[in-house]
């Protein structure tokens, strides 16, 4: 319980910097609910006047008032959409912030056994939920609690009578709100999962449409895709009768007891104890409740969605990474490049029944150059994920200059390394971009740039390129050859 408490408040710290936008929100709905409480009350005079006076005389003051209240209306219920809405982005840009940082700091292993279109879900599907809950579902909950009590003790004031019929129907409502959350967060949670499903599934199709193309697989690849936009489609048909069913139950409730309220009403203006302006009132006031019960009721249901959604944003958000980078240890600017393997052995986390290294030694002195040969599968590319750092290894350790890399900041070590990879990685942008990504401004940094590209002899065919160093390399790089990729990644 305690734990559960301390998340909430970690969460609610997102919300600190905006507390002065939702307050001036939250003054502007206070107005607006207060004219819309008025609004029934000037109703029930002008009909109770009309009734007992022949002339117009006393229009022209509550027709003003009437339209001074209406415009003041409109404007506090714009302010209020505007500050809600712009401070649940604002709110929603800090977590994806955040979200992407925790994610981008996640040990390796992480992403060996996550999909990528399950993290490209939580930072797009998932706090879009998070900023419609926290925009208008807020807005719209606090304002029906406003309005509904406003409306509940009018009522009483107007009829305790026929309150008592309209609070009977209340435990109703409040029974199908409470079975309906407990429903809608499950759900939501099923949809969002068969959501990520479908994007990675495109995302895999998209990335290897070469593949798919030249196989003639591209119905294959359609056909998959369509299964997991037929899951997408059944979680949201299940969310979508869930909601039908509340929906036509809580109309049938408040419905039936207006029906009931205005029958009794009508006795009570027969018996001379109700006017007609007083019982037009109560079932204006007798409506705004339940407007306001039904408006929470729903808004409750979705915002549990919401929170289906939003727990994975959070579970994510929260996840302390295992990578060593982010570790406390000895930084460390003037390494000297010698570099011992001592009896390691190593497992991959997704694999770790099999052990791809054990016992491992290997002894590199500063200026040695070294080619590590073998077949498929023997560890080749092990030992250099293990040298960067980017998994931890399962028995033994490696040293730097005689260090133990456990205690040394793996990012000061990896500021002395350079890594070209068999396929290179190339981000969309520039060539000079991708060539100064390691640089803090490329585009300041153009002489280091270039003197890089000449010694990976890649300046010639650069040059060669209409927009040179600013030619755009495409996703993945797709505009360049498998030749100037790699030369791209040497001189980076």
């Amino acid at each position: 319980m305690k734990k559960a408490t301390t998340a909430h408040l970690k969460r609610l710290q997102l919300v600190k910097p905006y507390l002065g936008r939702l307050l001036l929100g939250f003054l502007a709905m206070l107005v607006a609910a207060g004219l819309q409480l008025a609004f029934p009350k000037a109703l029930s005079y002008f009909m109770d006047n009309i009734s007992e006076n022949n002339t117009t005389d006393w229009y022209t003051l509550p027709a003003i008032l009437a339209f001074v209240g209406f415009v003041l209306y409109c404007i506090a219920s714009a302010v209020r959409f505007y500050l809600f809405e712009s401070t649940g982005g604002m709110i929603v840009r800090r977590v994806r912030e955040r979200l992407f940082g925790s994610i981008i700091k996640q040990e390796i292993g992480f992403f060996d056994t996550t999909q990528t279109g399950e993290l490209t879900s939580r930072l797009t599907v998932d706090t879009d939920m998070l900023q419609g809950a926290l925009s208008m579902n807020i807005a719209t909950i606090i304002r029906s609690v406003i309005v509904g009590i406003g409306g509940l003790v009018m009522i009483f004031i107007i009829s305790p009578l026929l309150s008592g019929l309209v609070v009977l129907s209340l435990p109703i409502t409040l029974a199908l709100t409470r079975w309906l959350g407990k429903k809608a967060r499950l759900k939501a949670m099923r949809l969002q999962d068969s959501i990520s499903g479908s994007l990675q599934t495109a995302q895999e199709s998209f990335a290897n449409v070469r593949i798919t193309q030249a196989f003639n697989q591209e119905k294959k690849a359609i056909a998959h895709y369509g299964i997991a936009a037929s899951s997408v489609l059944d979680r949201t048909l299940d969310n979508a009768r869930l909601m039908a069913t509340y929906q036509a139950l809580s109309t049938f409730a408040a419905f039936s007891t207006m029906l009931v309220t205005i029958l009794v009403g009508g006795v009570l203006i027969i018996q001379d104890t109700l006017s007609i302006g007083e019982l037009t009132s109560f079932l204006l006031y007798a409506g705004m409740l339940s407007g306001s019960v039904n408006g929470i009721s729903a808004m409750w249901g979705q915002w549990m969605q919401a929170f289906g959604a939003t727990e994975r944003v959070f579970e994510l958000l929260d996840r302390v990474s295992e990578s060593k980078t982010y570790k406390e240890g000895l930084a460390t600017a003037d390494l000297q490049g010698n570099v011992e393997f001592d009896q390691l052995s190593f497992a991959y986390p997704g694999r770790k029944e099999e052990t791809v290294l054990k016992d491992f030694n290997l002894s590199i002195t500063a200026g040695e150059k070294v080619a590590l040969v073998g077949p498929s599968g023997a560890g080749k590319t092990t030992v250099v994920n293990l040298l960067l750092g980017f998994y931890e290894p399962s028995a033994g350790g490696i040293r730097f200059d005689g260090i133990d890399s456990t205690t040394l900041d793996y990012r000061s070590i990896r500021d002395s390394m350079a890594i070209v990879e068999q396929e290179p990685a190339l981000f969309s942008g520039t060539i000079a971009e991708n060539i100064g990504y390691a640089l803090g401004d490329p585009a300041t940094e153009l002489d280091k740039i270039q003197e890089a590209a000449k010694l990976a002899n890649a300046h010639n065919f650069i040059t060669g390129f209409p927009d040179g160093y600013h030619t755009a390399v495409g996703e993945q790089g797709v505009q360049l050859s498998g030749g100037q990729k790699q030369r791209i990644a040497i001189a980076r």
